[in-house]
């Protein structure tokens, strides 16, 4: 496993470029979030899908979580009605919903029992660096942290090496509280 270290508040652009080019090749990274370290993959990496739902540390959903910049992004991949709307709008950053999945999401990404996917809205300036350069979504898969320490790179790397290809370190983070609301039936 690669680490490379990033700066929490300035990214920097070499570093995000070849953060970049590992998610794109397909490839599993541990990266900061605002609630704590979370395994990323690039949206179309159908092969690291499969693969990191195989690593024990990770909590199992039954949608499929993708990261957004914004709403207006997650409405390429969601249906979102008004009512849904005001309530991610006055929501705390952080939080994850499930909604009904458009016909842009892809499809092995879709919940088929009930065609939903969770969006997370990040507020969060190295995951928003992230994304802006990709100029593509992710998929998030969130760590346990009954099993494995998330606001740690240290526990991270001891845990998960050769189960992962790049950790991005920041540092020791302070996680934040989120909820997971279910606004599929809104």
């Amino acid at each position: 496993m690669k680490t490379i270290y990033l700066h929490p508040q300035n990214p920097q652009p070499r570093l995000l470029e070849q953060i970049k080019q590992v998610l794109r090749d397909g490839q599993i990274i541990a990266y900061p979030t605002e609630i704590g370290y979370a395994l990323l993959t690039h949206i179309t990496a159908k092969d690291a899908l499969a693969k990191v739902t195989k690593i024990p540390t990770i909590i199992q959903r039954d949608q499929h979580v993708i990261i957004c910049q914004n709403i207006s992004n997650a409405s390429t991949y969601v249906d979102i009605n008004d009512e849904q709307f005001r309530i991610i709008k006055n929501s705390n950053p952080g939080n994850q919903f499930i909604l009904p999945s458009n016909k842009q999401t892809p499809k092995y990404l879709i919940n088929p029992k009930n065609k939903n996917i969770g969006i997370h809205i990040t507020a969060y300036e190295p995951l928003l660096a992230l994304l802006e350069l990709l100029e593509d979504t992710v998929v998030i898969h969130e760590l346990d942290n009954e099993i494995i320490e998330v606001s740690s790179p240290y526990d991270i790397e001891d845990r998960l090496d050769g189960q992962i290809d790049l950790l991005v370190n920041v540092d020791v983070i302070n996680t934040m509280g989120h909820e997971v609301l279910d606004l599929s039936d809104l």
